[in-house]
Formats: structure tokens, C-alpha cells, sequence
């Protein structure tokens, strides 16, 4: 009985511990990057896969074309002929003469995204940093430089940020709110560990090749966490910028299923990729989940039994340090905490819990249109249309 009360108190201080040293690592890059060099103007190739077509595509890919950077490059890369961005890039190309487009073809023995880059990458070698973006998200002027200033330091090897999540007042459904309140945790996560998220990375060509990154990915279903077990085995140096001006939009429009999706493949990237983080988030999640959700259960049996008091007090110590750990999360990415989030809560770290749960035998991974048959070691064993 002991244990069942111990036990829950101490996995939540693992995680706020956790998140007081995300809480610090942020603070800590901030004020590095203040001092490097600001007039640092390295060669860049960025390298945007698309796929598919959004009213805001135009902005997004605008944003990216309109950086207050000198010396640089984009490469827009999409699988056919027949993607729907074509159209969108097209006109793009005749307005800006440092943008140029690739068809890349359809995958074989890689995730698409992975394919599309490598692709791109041979063909456009010539710079000296290579920075891979998403196409879905809205880029302030300043977020190439930004990204690129640690490379001033030659002990940094890579560099990488993360988004804000926009639009939080509008947000009313479930699935909105979880896409915002995974997003926190996967944020605390890279600050955390010095972990690299894909959607803004950069790094050395130098190190690219050293590392044989093309090798890695060729073989695999994700570039950044793949990316991120190899630097945490070479043990080269990573700086993460934020916050660097990167804006994910989300909107009512949003469907639970798409989100589900997108959240589950994030963890079994983590199963495949940094097993250890895995492990680590069923030992943390879980618990407090079964904690929290045991609550009303002893409120409802203190009315018939004094039995359960200790373990209703103890347990709802939790879920409250649980909440004031979330605020914490929530303001770090932030800077501002909606009563929304919070009611969310509860519901929010429910799905995270089955999401890990359910990645435990899952060795498929879908991904825009394709299935991906997974082996052990994170390899792709095959690939089939979804």
C-alpha cells in the first residue's frame, strides 16, 4: 500500500524535475545565442518537402522565400507531376530566382519526406549548411538566421527549433486542444534531451557527410529522431533556438482522427528511434494517468469507508502538482495558459497513455497515403498505398 502511495508522488517530481530543466535549457540557449555572431553568412540550400495543396500554402512557402538572409537557396520537392503543390511552386519559381523545384519520384525503401531529401540533396550539394523546413507552418523573417547562428561556434554540429502553436482562441474541439497540448510536451522533450525535430533543422554539410545521414535515412521512415539517435551516439554538439519565430497554425476544422494519426506516429518514432524516451514516458504518463483518473473513484468511496483517505489525499497531491506541472509546460511554449487547456487535461493525457500503450505490438506506420511495414530495428521492411 505504500508503494501505490510513494510511487505516483515520486514519477510526478521525475516529471517536474523535467520540466524545470526544460524550463532552464531554454533560458540557457536564449542567452547563448544573444552572443553569437550576428554578421555569420554561411552558404545555405533549404530543402522544403510539399505534398498536397492549402489555401495558406502560398504564405508558408512565401515565408520561407522572403528571409532576411543573403546567400541562400530553396529547393521545393514533391514525389509527381501530378502533386497538387506543383501548381502553388510553379508560380512561385517565376517571382523568385532563388527558388527551384524537384520531382523526386516515388519511394522504395524510405519514407517519402526521407526520399524527397535525399533526392534534393544530391542534386543540390553546393552549400556549405544544409536546413530542412516543412511547408505547413508560417516562418518569421529572422528564423533563418537565427537557426544558423550557432554554426558561428565550429563545435555545433546541428541546430534545430520548434513552433507556437497559433489560434488558441478560436480552438473549441478536442482535437485542436491535443494537437496543442502534444505539441507542449513534444517541445519540453526536445529541450529536455537536446533532441532535433525536422520541421526546422539544420546542419554542416561536413557533418552530413561524416555521419552518412544519407545512408541512415535511406533506410528508414523519419529523418529528424533517426538523426537524433546517431548525434546522441557520436555525441555531437546540438542547439536548439527557441523561441525562432515558427507559427502552427490550428482551427475547429481539424479532425480527431487526422491528430490521433499524426500523434501516433510521433511515439513510434520514439519506440523505433530513442527507445529510451519511450520507456520513459510509459513510466511517467501512465501512472499519473491511472492516478488522476482514480480520484473521483476514492472521493466516492470515502462516503462509505475511511479506508481510502490516505490514498485520496496522496493521490489528489498529484493531480494537482499534475496541473501546476502542465501550466509550467504550457508557459514555457507559450506565455499565456486558456482554461481550456486545463479542462483538456485530463482527456489529453488519457489519449497520450493509450497512444503509448498502443504502439507496444504495433510494427505498421501510416503516413501521407502510404502503409510502412517496420522491422525491429526501425528499418522499412515494405511499403504499400494506405
Amino acid at each position: 500500500m505504500i508503494f501505490l502511495i510513494i510511487f505516483p508522488l515520486f514519477i510526478i517530481l521525475v516529471h517536474i524535475f523535467f520540466t524545470l530543466f526544460a524550463i532552464r535549457q531554454k533560458r540557457k540557449f536564449n542567452n547563448e545565442l544573444k552572443n553569437k555572431f550576428s554578421d555569420f553568412f554561411p552558404t545555405l540550400n533549404i530543402f522544403v518537402p510539399c505534398k498536397g495543396w492549402n489555401k495558406d500554402l502560398n504564405t508558408y512557402l512565401t515565408s520561407i522565400l522572403n528571409q532576411d538572409y543573403k546567400n541562400y537557396k530553396v529547393i521545393f520537392i514533391t514525389e509527381s507531376e501530378e502533386d497538387k503543390a506543383n501548381s502553388e511552386i510553379s508560380k512561385l519559381l517565376k517571382e523568385y530566382s532563388n527558388a527551384t523545384h524537384l520531382i523526386s519520384g516515388k519511394a522504395e525503401k524510405c519514407a517519402q519526406k526521407n526520399h524527397n531529401l535525399l533526392k534534393a540533396i544530391e542534386k543540390y550539394s553546393d552549400s556549405e549548411i544544409f536546413v530542412f523546413c516543412d511547408s505547413d507552418l508560417l516562418y518569421d523573417k529572422n528564423w533563418l538566421s537565427n537557426l544558423v547562428k550557432p554554426f558561428s561556434d565550429e563545435n555545433i554540429s546541428f541546430s534545430a527549433s520548434f513552433y507556437s502553436v497559433e489560434g488558441h482562441e478560436n480552438v473549441r474541439n478536442l482535437a485542436s486542444t491535443f494537437y496543442s497540448g502534444f505539441s507542449f510536451f513534444t517541445l519540453m522533450m526536445l529541450l529536455g534531451v537536446d533532441a532535433i525535430w525536422g520541421g526546422s533543422m539544420a546542419m554542416r554539410k561536413s557533418t552530413f557527410e561524416k555521419l552518412k545521414i544519407a545512408e541512415l535515412w535511406g533506410k528508414t521512415v523519419v529523418d529528424d529522431m533517426t538523426t537524433a539517435k546517431l548525434v546522441k551516439k557520436e555525441k555531437e554538439k546540438v542547439f536548439i533556438v527557441y523561441p525562432n519565430g515558427l507559427k502552427s497554425f490550428v482551427n475547429d476544422s481539424i479532425s480527431l482522427k487526422n491528430v490521433f494519426r499524426w500523434s501516433k506516429r510521433q511515439v513510434l518514432y520514439l519506440k523505433y528511434y530513442l527507445k529510451p524516451y519511450w520507456l520513459l514516458l510509459m513510466a511517467i504518463y501512465i501512472p499519473i494517468t491511472l492516478v488522476m483518473l482514480s480520484v473521483p473513484v476514492l472521493l466516492i468511496t470515502l462516503l462509505f469507508s475511511r479506508d481510502a483517505s490516505t490514498e485520496l489525499i496522496s493521490f489528489s497531491i498529484v493531480s494537482i502538482l499534475m496541473m501546476l506541472n502542465y501550466v509550467l509546460i504550457i508557459l514555457m511554449n507559450e506565455d499565456k495558459v486558456i482554461f481550456r487547456h486545463l479542462m483538456y487535461m485530463l482527456p489529453i493525457l488519457v489519449l497520450v497513455s493509450y497512444l503509448l500503450v498502443s504502439t507496444i505490438f504495433t510494427r505498421r506506420l501510416i503516413w501521407s497515403g502510404y502503409i510502412y511495414k517496420m522491422k525491429l530495428n526501425g528499418e522499412v521492411k515494405s511499403i504499400e498505398l494506405a
